[in-house]
């Protein structure tokens, strides 16, 4: 008989690892589009903008950690019905923050993966400085609240509750609209930010995805393992 002692404390300990198992489990991402019964119109929602394409709603429940990343699309999220935390760099801080970690920079000490605005501390700091010159806003959404992350704006959302959830909504722009929206400097959408074929290709795309859910009710278009758009 073989039996496995792990260090308690550690972890692997039996408690911690309980507990990573049961945030796990409990997290899932479904586009709203599926809930029949859920019935979520995000562009009527929003007042039919000229400049939207599509809107895609997910719903996400689950305690999660924080993870740091950027979304190419503008994204709305909204708690429903508990307390979840966001926090957002400024967008125009994307160029200098992307890419400086592993092995692009090795001559930096970059450490954004590590990073928890509640849980930073005087050594961790010490050996960060480049926070002091990149500011972000952290906000804490009660139910019905909502918050307006930025196409490419770093960002990272975490929250304890295993029964938590949370819509929200990535809002695709037509082609070549927000070329030159005040924003476009520093968006995924803005003029020369993307070469011509690629955003042609990327908006076909979006728009194809869109008209085979609206005409036929066919899906399966996942980017990554989680987010299926409809």
């Amino acid at each position: 008989e073989c039996v496995l002692r792990l260090p308690q404390g550690s972890d692997w300990a039996p408690e911690k690892v309980a507990h990573s198992l049961r945030r796990e489990l409990y997290m899932t991402t479904v586009n709203a589009r599926r809930l029949h019964k859920l019935p979520i119109n995000m562009e009527e929602a929003l007042g039919h903008p000229p400049w939207l394409e599509r809107a895609q709603p997910m719903l996400w429940s689950g305690a999660v950690g924080a993870w740091w990343h950027n979304d190419e699309p503008d994204n709305l999220l909204i708690s429903l019905n508990k307390e979840i935390n966001v926090a957002v760099f400024d967008a125009f801080d994307t160029d200098h923050l992307s890419g400086s970690k592993g092995p692009v920079h090795l001559d930096r000490f970059f450490d954004l993966g590590d990073f928890h605005p509640d849980k930073d501390d005087s050594g961790w700091l010490a050996n960060n400085t480049w926070l002091h010159k990149f500011p972000f806003i952290r906000v804490r959404l009660s139910p019905g609240m909502g918050v307006v992350v930025p196409s490419r704006a770093y960002h990272a959302v975490w929250a304890e509750d295993a029964d938590r959830l949370l819509l929200n909504c990535f809002m695709f722009p037509r082609y070549k609209v927000m070329e030159d929206a005040p924003s476009s400097s520093f968006s995924f959408f803005g003029r020369g930010r993307q070469p011509s074929l690629y955003m042609a290709l990327f908006h076909l795309k979006v728009s194809s995805i869109a008209r085979l859910w609206d005409m036929k009710k066919l899906g399966g278009f996942f980017e990554m393992v989680k987010l299926e758009f409809l």
